[in-house]
């Protein structure tokens, strides 16, 4: 539960950042309308007229400068209140070169004075390389104006025989950079009206991509290190109560450790902060860890998601100010109850029976692998890619990697001749007396039915052994938000259910899992608000497909196309 202090400090940060956008709007419409007669002739006799114009331009973009960065003020954002102060001091100067506007220039300085005085409410941090990389930018843009000034006024000069000398070019060159305004020039011809502007333009850009790459949230550049995965497997041995837990300390993910000795795996993703499960760790840590990553994210200026989180841990995520979106369900079989018998069961019996009669083969491999098995499991691997048209997912399943199968068990199916068909990687969960089906492959020649008589074989095996539970994984979307009384998200899940289809399957994914008759366990996504829901969505497909995943699926789109 938020203390409330931290609610206090957030409802300052957001009326602040309310108030700035306000202003920043009437700054826009302040510049583009006329000034009072009588102080426009006054301003006139002591003030350049290019000086009143510039100044005009400049309140236009700053009041731009101060919408875009009321946002980041919202956020909480320490580099946002920097650019809000300097931006506000500096238009209250512009409200009196543009028109002698006095009573504007007191409201923009009061509310600086108001920002100074809350400036402990503001400390998300930005990207520092990219906070870097604006300050370079602009240097960089201020050197390369001065140089294309220097050379436009000198092509000018001799051009129109104009007395225009270096310092002059300087000069004219750092009014249109600061003002943003184009210089007076003495020629008024096209090329030098198009010149003079395109020294406002590079500015305008130049201050534009600054402002939103000083703005832009810390992005995450290394994974977990050697050390880091050595102690969270030791959690997780230790705590684990899913698959999820052993496919967080896989390569692609972060770690986050809390004090109480509990793991969090996550990765970045345009700044949403995707967990993958919940806490892994003592149960009397959960509570403690999920506040201790809030604060991390708050710092770190990220949006928190918890994706598959079990019914069990929702009333902790809620009591942490979560919203909790059922997802899907994990189809998990109880071994001990598992039966072929019954007209229900008949569509596995089938399968089962045929490849019994070809003498095929069903083992389970525990590691170490030899060569010639992952070399086998390779073929399948590529031959399944080239057959669905796909690449590797991320994030919630395990990939084709020689590291990673050479420390799990490998369910597997052989012809009579001892040919590789079709394989699954599983994951163990000793907490649980559970084992967890992971990567999944069939040859392109493999025979219909495969997959039913290695998932059958699994159970059986799995019976044989001991395991009380076999989880088949998730089945995403799937039965939520069917009626029209469900709540808007679960109706939204359901419009996706409808139509990813022809790129996740998720309905034939269902379907398939469904002929086990398992338990249904329903999982979760915990957000801090429905408003987060797109963003999250977006960085769940770019942490399963890839960040150029729209290209991808455009890709595969024309493809289809061309085939039908």
């Amino acid at each position: 539960m938020e203390s409330p202090h931290r609610r206090r400090t957030v409802l300052q940060a957001r009326v602040n950042a309310a108030l700035v956008f306000l202003l920043g709007a009437y700054n826009v419409f302040s510049a583009v309308t006329p000034s009072f007669t009588a102080r426009h002739r006054e301003l006139v006799s002591v003030v350049p007229l290019a000086v009143i114009n510039g100044s005009r331009l400049a309140s236009v973009f700053v009041g731009f400068a101060l919408l875009v960065v009321a946002r980041g003020l919202w956020r909480q954002k320490r580099s946002a209140w920097m650019i809000a102060l300097g931006a506000l001091i500096l238009v209250s100067i512009f409200h009196v070169l543009k028109g002698l506007d006095i009573e504007e220039a007191v409201l923009s300085l009061s509310l600086a004075i108001l920002l100074w005085l809350t400036r402990k409410n503001f400390f998300a941090a930005s990207d520092p390389p990219s906070f870097r990389q604006g300050i370079t930018a602009v240097i960089q843009a201020s050197i390369f104006t001065l140089f294309y000034g220097i050379l436009g006024f000198s092509l000018i000069q001799f051009r129109h025989h104009l007395p225009i000398n270096l310092p002059q070019s300087l000069n004219l060159t750092w009014q249109a950079f600061g003002s943003l305004a184009a210089p007076p020039l003495e020629i008024n011809t096209r090329f030098t009206r198009l010149f003079a502007s395109s020294i406002s333009a590079i500015a305008i850009g130049t201050y534009t991509y600054a402002l939103f790459i000083l703005l832009r949230p810390v992005l995450l550049r290394r994974n977990a290190t050697g050390w880091e995965l050595s102690r969270a497997r030791t959690i997780v041995d230790q705590h684990a109560c899913d698959g999820l837990a052993y496919l967080g300390l896989l390569d692609d993910k972060s770690l986050f450790f809390s004090q109480g000795g509990s793991v969090i795996s996550f990765v970045v993703k345009r700044g949403v902060a995707l967990v993958l499960g919940e806490p892994t760790g003592p149960h009397a840590d959960q509570a403690a860890c999920i506040q201790a990553f809030l604060d991390h994210c708050r710092l770190n200026d990220w949006i928190p998601a918890f994706y598959q989180v079990s019914s069990e841990s929702c009333s902790v995520f809620e009591a942490a100010g979560f919203r909790v979106v059922e997802i899907g369900s994990n189809a998990v079989v109880d071994t001990a109850h598992f039966s072929l018998i019954g007209s229900e069961m008949k569509p596995l019996r089938a399968p089962t029976a045929k490849f019994e009669r070809t003498a095929a083969s069903f083992s389970v491999l525990t590691p170490p692998h030899p060569v010639k098995v992952l070399q086998d499991l390779a073929r399948v691997s590529d031959e399944w890619l080239s057959l669905v048209q796909t690449r590797e997912k991320h994030f919630s399943l395990g990939w084709f990697d020689i590291d990673y199968l050479e420390t799990v068990r490998i369910a597997t199916v052989k012809s009579a001749d001892g040919t590789l068909l079709a394989f699954a990687s599983l994951l163990e969960i000793p907490n649980l007396n559970e084992v967890s089906i992971d990567l999944m492959r069939k040859t392109e020649n493999a025979p219909s039915g495969i997959m039913d008589y290695l998932f059958v074989s699994l159970i059986e095996w799995a019976s044989m052994h001991d395991i009380a539970r076999v989880n088949l994984g998730l089945s995403p979307l799937a039965n939520i938000g069917t009626s029209t009384e469900d709540p808007t998200a679960q109706r939204a899940i359901h419009f996706l259910y409808k139509h990813l289809n022809r790129f996740y399957n998720f309905q034939g994914i269902h379907q398939f899992k469904h002929k086990f008759k398992p338990n249904w366990e329903p999982r979760f996504l915990a957000l801090p608000s429905l408003a987060n829901l797109p963003a999250i969505a977006d960085a769940l497909v770019r942490a399963d497909t890839g960040d150029d995943y729209l290209l991808h699926y455009a890709t595969r789109s024309l493809q289809s196309l061309k085939e039908s």
